[in-house]
Formats: structure tokens, sequence, C-alpha cells
């Protein structure tokens, strides 16, 4: 029984732990449980378990739930009311 997804899940819900309003490092994200649960994804494929957690990250950005500042690091998105469906004109 393949249990990938779930394992996604867990590893996306790592990442928006870890994230908050500051900016937040990758290593600082990846070590040591994503690290753990990226190395079970793989199950003994010889690939680098940091893309697992690269792949998640650029997910979770394209879902609007967080974003990369550059040369600082993650930081979780705020939601704001009265922004969705608003053309501001």
């Amino acid at each position: 029984m393949n249990n990938t997804p779930a394992l996604y899940e867990a590893v996306d819900s790592k990442i928006l732990e870890k994230v908050g309003k500051h900016p937040k490092a990758f290593v600082d994200i990846y070590f040591p449980e994503i690290y753990t649960l990226c190395v079970e994804i793989l199950n003994d494929n010889k690939k680098e378990p940091a893309r697992i957690l690269d792949r998640r990250l650029q997910a979770l950005r394209k879902k609007g739930l967080i974003h990369h500042v550059t040369g600082k690091g993650w930081v979780k998105m705020i939601p704001q009311e009265g922004k969705e469906g608003n053309s501001g004109g």
C-alpha cells in the first residue's frame, strides 16, 4: 500500500507549522522533522530528499499559502479580507 499522499500532507503540514511571518531559510525548514519525512517518501530511491521539500514548497506557493522572499526565505501568506473577486474599480 502506497502511503505517499499522506506523507505529502504531513510534509505540507510541517512546512506550514515552521513558516511564519518572518522569512525562514530552506535549511531551517528542512531539518530535522521534514528531512525524515522526505527520506520516507523516497523509500530507498537514490534521489536527493531535499528535492521533495523543494517541490512541496513550490506546491504551497502555487496554492497561495506561502511566498518566497528573495535572499531571505519563506513566509506564510496572510489572507486579506475583501480581496476575493475585487477588481478595485
